[in-house]
C-alpha cells in the first residue's frame, strides 16, 4: 500500500492544446447562460493515461435564464488554466450598463459604476443605489458573503470588494449590519413593543382617505428591485405620493412596495399624500402607518411627526412643519428602533375641515427629540437616521369604533402584554436546551477566517458567556451549497 500511495503523489501532467470552438454553456433546465470559444486541451498523465478539458478563453457573454445579456468580457488561457481578465461590462435587470469591472488574473482590482439598478448573477446580486445627494451606496451578496461600500458615478474604485467594504467601515460610523437583534433592541426599550400588537384598520378598507396607502399601485409598471426618488410631483410608481422637501425614496421587492424617507442627516425628507376627499370638520380620525428602521441605521429616535393641509404646502426645515401644526406626534418615550419588525403608529385628531394634504416626516421640536442607540456597540456618531413607511390608513371613525393609541398622550402602560421571545430569555434566564441562532457570522468564501462584521454579534455571545461563566454551550454551523461538498465538509469542520 505505500508504494501505492507514493506511485499516485508522483503523477505529473502535461497538456497539449487542440483547438478552440465558440460554444454555448447550458444550465440544468438546457438555458444558454454563457457563450464564448473554449480551448479543447489534452490531459497526459506521466504513466501515460489522457483525457479532454475544456477552459473559456477570449471574449465571453453571460446570460440570464431569460436570454438577457448580463455580462461581457474577455478570459486569459495562462498554465492551461481560465482566468477572467481585463475589462469586462455589468448589465442591470433593466437592460442599462451598470457598471465596469477590470481584472487581472481573476482578482478584481477597479471598478467604475455607471448608474444605479440591480445586477444578478449566478450566485451573486449586486445593487447600486443613490441618496438625494448622489452618494452611492453599493452592496455586493455573494454566496454567504456580503459586502457593502460607498462610492459616486463615474469615479474609479480600486480593489476589491472586501477591500472596499474595509475602507468604507472605517470611513463611515455607521455598523452597516445588524448587530442587535429587534429582540435585543426591546430588552433595552421595553416600551417600543406597544408599537408591535396594534389590532391595524386594513389598508384596503373602501373608507381609507390615503390614496395608494400601500404603494402598490403601480406595481406592475416598476422594474424590479427598483428604488426611484419621489419627487415634488408625484412619483411615477408612487402614485398619490409626492415629496414636500428633498427626495424621500419608492422601493420595489419582489413581493412588496413601500417608502422611505430620511427624519435626520444630511437633511431631512417630507413625504405627502393627496388624500382621496376632503377631511371634515369635527370628525375624529383613526391614523396608522407602519414604520421600520433601515438596517444600515445604528441610531434610531421618537420624533416622527404628522401635519395636514388644506393647500399643498412645500417645507424647507422641521419649524415650518411645525408652523402648519402638528395633528399626531410619536410618543416621546417610544424609541423607533426595529429594523426586523414592522412597528405600527395609531392614534388620533380631530379635523379642522377641507384638509387635502397629508404630511410624514420629523417635525419635532428640538427640546423632545431624543436619539437612542439601535446597535449597543455603535460609535458615538450619528450619519442618518432613515426610516421605511408602509401601509398609511386615514379612516373616519364613528361611535361604535376604537382606534388603538399609542402616540403622544397616550398611556403607554395600558397597552396589552407582548409575549417575550424565547430569543430574549436567554440573555436574561437561559434554561438547558434553550437555542439562540446567530446572524450575520460570515466568514470569507472557501475560508474559515472571519469578517469583521461578524465582531458584533459575537461580542453579544462573549457578554453572555462571562455573565454565566459556568455555563456549559455547544456551538453548531454549516457551510452554503458553493463547492465540492468534500471541501465544505472539511471546512465545516
Amino acid at each position: 500500500m505505500k508504494g501505492t500511495y507514493l506511485f499516485l503523489l508522483a503523477v505529473l501532467f502535461s497538456t497539449v492544446s487542440v483547438f478552440a470552438q465558440v460554444r454555448c454553456v447550458n444550465d440544468e433546465d438546457g438555458n444558454c447562460i454563457a457563450k464564448g470559444k473554449l480551448k479543447k486541451v489534452k490531459v497526459k498523465a506521466s504513466y501515460g493515461a489522457a483525457y479532454y478539458i475544456e477552459i473559456r478563453e477570449g471574449v465571453w457573454e453571460l446570460f440570464s435564464v431569460d436570454g438577457q445579456k448580463i455580462a461581457n468580457g474577455p478570459y486569459l488561457v495562462k498554465d492551461n488554466a481560465s482566468y477572467v481578465h481585463g475589462e469586462w461590462s455589468y448589465y442591470s435587470t433593466d437592460e442599462i450598463l451598470l457598471f465596469v469591472r477590470t481584472y487581472e488574473m481573476g482578482v478584481i482590482v477597479k471598478t467604475r459604476f455607471l448608474d444605479t439598478g440591480t445586477y444578478q448573477g449566478k450566485g451573486e446580486n449586486i445593487t447600486v443605489s443613490a441618496d438625494s445627494m448622489g452618494n452611492l451606496t453599493i452592496i455586493e451578496n455573494k454566496g454567504s458573503s456580503s459586502f457593502k461600500y460607498a462610492g459616486v458615478i463615474g469615479a474609479e474604485l480600486k480593489g476589491t470588494p472586501f477591500d472596499l467594504s474595509k475602507t468604507y467601515n472605517k470611513t463611515q460610523s455607521l455598523i452597516y449590519t445588524i448587530s442587535d437583534s429587534d429582540s435585543m433592541f426591546l430588552l433595552r426599550y421595553p416600551l417600543t413593543k406597544s408599537t408591535l400588537n396594534i389590532d391595524a384598520w386594513p389598508v384596503l378598507s373602501p373608507n381609507n382617505y390615503i390614496t395608494n396607502g400601500n404603494f402598490e399601485v403601480g406595481y406592475d409598471l416598476a422594474p424590479e428591485n427598483n428604488v426611484s426618488q419621489i419627487q415634488k410631483i408625484n412619483d411615477a410608481y408612487a402614485v398619490a405620493w409626492g415629496s414636500s422637501c428633498e427626495t424621500p425614496d419608492f422601493y420595489k421587492t419582489k413581493t412588496n412596495c413601500y417608502g422611505g424617507f430620511r427624519v435626520m442627516g444630511v437633511n431631512f425628507e417630507v413625504l405627502r399624500n393627496q388624500l382621496n376627499k376632503p377631511l371634515e370638520e369635527g370628525v375624529t380620525y383613526c391614523l396608522q402607518f407602519k414604520l421600520k428602521l433601515k438596517n444600515e441605521n445604528s441610531y434610531a429616535f421618537n420624533g416622527i411627526s404628522v401635519a395636514v393641509s388644506k393647500d399643498l404646502k412645500f417645507f424647507n426645515n422641521s419649524d415650518e412643519g411645525r408652523k402648519l401644526g402638528i395633528v399626531l406626534q410619536s410618543h416621546p418615550n417610544i424609541v423607533l428602533g426595529c429594523r426586523e419588525s414592522w412597528m405600527t403608529i395609531s392614534g388620533t385628531f380631530e379635523a379642522q375641515g377641507g384638509e387635502k394634504y397629508l404630511y410624514i416626516s420629523n417635525f419635532t421640536d428640538a427640546n423632545q427629540l431624543k436619539v437612542f442607540k439601535a446597535d449597543s456597540l455603535a460609535s458615538d456618531y450619528i450619519s442618518e437616521i432613515y426610516y421605511m413607511i408602509d401601509d398609511v390608513v386615514l379612516i373616519a371613525l364613528d361611535d361604535n369604533q376604537n382606534c388603538p393609541c399609542n402616540v403622544k398622550g397616550c398611556e403607554l402602560d395600558t397597552m396589552p402584554k407582548v409575549p417575550v421571545n424565547t430569543e430574549v430569555d436567554i440573555y436574561n434566564k437561559p434554561e438547558v436546551g434553550q437555542k439562540i441562532i446567530l446572524n450575520n457570522i460570515q466568514f470569507e468564501s472557501g475560508k474559515s477566517t472571519l469578517l469583521p462584521e461578524s465582531f458584533d454579534q459575537l461580542d453579544s455571545l462573549v457578554e453572555l458567556l462571562l455573565k454565566y461563566p459556568s455555563m456549559k454551550v455547544e456551538i453548531s454551523g454549516f457551510t452554503d451549497n458553493q463547492g465540492k461538498a468534500k471541501d465544505n465538509l472539511i471546512l465545516s469542520q
